[in-house]
């Protein structure tokens, strides 16, 4: 049996980490979800404790999720990566930076689970 996921979120807003936790949570019941504020804090808890998955905000201070991505991946870090906005013109900087999925905010819980299962796989 597949142990549970571990899925990094990241956003500076407390209501928007706990609602995408929700999300998540529906999606993947076994999984275990840490909750960050920035990239900064996500950097120390991806060092001590990896993920399965990322799901980052695109504005944070005072680390990104786009600059979080380019630092991830030139780390060699393959973990998919979904960078969230409401500004469109993110989505060719989320690309480049290696983002593995970029979705436009506002979304409902269907599509995000529809397309973090395309990454991940339900256990």
């Amino acid at each position: 049996m597949t142990p549970p996921y571990h899925i990094l979120i990241i956003d500076d807003s407390d209501l928007v980490r706990n609602l995408i936790s929700r999300m998540v949570q529906h999606a993947y019941p076994s999984a275990r979800i840490s909750k960050v504020a920035n990239g900064k804090a996500a950097l120390d808890c991806f060092a001590s404790d990896s993920a399965d998955l990322i799901i980052t905000d695109a504005y944070m201070t005072p680390i990104d999720g786009v600059a979080l991505t380019t630092m991830l991946r030139s780390q060699d870090v393959r973990v998919p990566i979904v960078i969230l906005s409401g500004d469109s013109g993110v989505e060719p900087l989320a690309r480049k930076a290696g983002a593995s999925a970029f979705i436009m905010k506002p979304f409902s819980s269907a599509s995000l689970a529809k397309e973090l299962h395309q990454l991940l796989p339900q256990a």
